[in-house]
């Protein structure tokens, strides 16, 4: 097979076609938002607006068989094709629109090839800033690829990869299922047990959060020049990972937090994915965390830090708090007032202890069938990844490939 190695620049454009700020006001779009877009998954949803209503950075006009490539937040790898069912949509100015000059490219191939291995290390590679990474639309353009010569070529190996993804990922999808269906068992079981008690007597008093935790509260300063320091994308379904930077690195604005607090995520879709977390063990007991994350303190006279992790995962929380969101676009948060107001079911301490022993030993069995399930899940997506690598740079046959 043979290769050739060229600029992106010189087999695509980029931001073709923009929406002009004269566009009717009544005009009603379906806007693409970087959180809406998954390297594995594609466009997952859009959010309908009038054009007057719409976040200022509906602007990127998309039409089938262009790339979305996200230019901000790299280290997310948001990147899809747009299909049919798309194709109507506004993008967010947050992504670089790819089209394919298709007498040197494939529209098929390039959107497998903006998904190699390669191209994702090298947008990550020239992206700038440390919290907030992002390329410039130029910058991304120069990157440098290496495709066949031959657009049949490019074709055979598009076909292949359409067929052997679409197998991975309905394996992937029936795993992801049976994920969700724990998920939903887990939650049963926390909100009965919270709610209703773990022998039917079960006498609570409803008292707002105020009165349980204080939110965002203050925190001695740290005496080391580096600090426990939590993004958003560290705090995940009740943990959290450990990450440390030095305080120079760090954005001026951030929380913080001490062990014992309890992280919240108060904006969409992290608040509907979980990102939740109770802080323990941290690197000199305190640390530092995103803006979007509540801090709360609990107030161990009158509720048990688990227990009230417990209550912020119960469904008619989580629920109601979506519903009280405000905001536009992806950027839906849940008022501080209206939180810190919520009322709560608060047992006696004897019997918060009960029911978080009572949870701990039940996720740990959850807990231990959830991972093997997502570590079936990372094997197959790490194969995908190297599949599809191998696939546009010319390193897997095709007739090997379809054994």
């Amino acid at each position: 097979m043979r290769m050739i190695t060229l600029p992106l620049w010189a087999i695509c454009s980029c931001n073709d076609q923009v929406l002009a700020e004269e566009t009717n006001q009544d005009q009603l779009l379906e806007y693409v938002d970087i959180s809406s877009v998954s390297q594995e998954r594609g466009i997952e949803r859009t959010e309908s607006f009038r054009f007057g209503d719409a976040p200022s950075r509906a602007r990127r006009i998309v039409r089938e068989g262009d790339v979305l490539v996200s230019t901000v937040r790299t280290y997310l790898k948001a990147i899809a094709k747009v299909d049919a069912l798309h194709s109507h949509c506004i993008a967010s100015t947050g992504f670089a629109v790819l089209r394919s000059k298709n007498n040197f490219v494939d529209k098929e191939f390039l959107a497998w090839l903006l998904k190699s291995n390669d191209v994702l290390k090298s947008i990550i590679i020239n992206s700038k800033g440390i919290s907030y990474p992002a390329i410039t639309s130029s910058d991304l353009m120069d990157i440098r690829v290496r495709i066949p010569v031959s657009l049949g070529e490019q074709k055979l190996i598009s076909d292949l990869l359409n067929r052997k993804i679409d197998r991975l990922e309905a394996i992937i999808s029936k795993l992801q299922n049976t994920l969700t269906q724990i998920s939903t068992y887990r939650q049963s079981l926390i909100t009965r047990a919270v709610t209703k008690g773990l022998d039917g007597d079960h006498q609570t008093s409803f008292i707002p959060l105020k009165y349980l935790a204080k939110l965002n509260p203050d925190v001695e300063q740290a005496m080391s020049d580096e600090i426990e320091y939590l993004p958003m994308e560290k705090v995940k379904n009740g943990m959290f990972l450990h990450h440390s930077d030095k305080l120079a690195n760090l954005p001026p604005s951030l929380n913080s937090f001490e062990d014992g607090d309890i992280l919240l995520a108060k904006v969409t879709p992290c608040f509907e994915n979980g990102n939740i977390c109770l802080a323990e063990n941290c690197k000199g007991g305190v640390g530092r965390c995103s803006t979007e994350l509540f801090v709360l303190r609990p107030n161990p006279q009158k509720v048990m830090p688990k227990f009230l992790m417990l209550l912020l995962q119960t469904q008619s929380f989580k629920q109601e708090a979506a519903c009280q969101m405000r905001g536009t676009g992806g950027l839906k948060r849940i008022p501080a007032d209206w939180l810190c107001n919520y009322k709560f079911p608060i047992p006696s301490l004897e019997k918060q202890k009960q029911i978080v022993e009572y949870m701990a030993s039940k996720h740990s069995n959850l807990d231990g069938l959830t991972k093997k399930i997502k570590d079936s899940i990372c094997l197959l997506n790490d194969y995908r990844s190297s599949l599809i690598s191998a696939a546009v740079t010319g390193q897997l046959a095709i007739e090997e490939a379809e054994e």
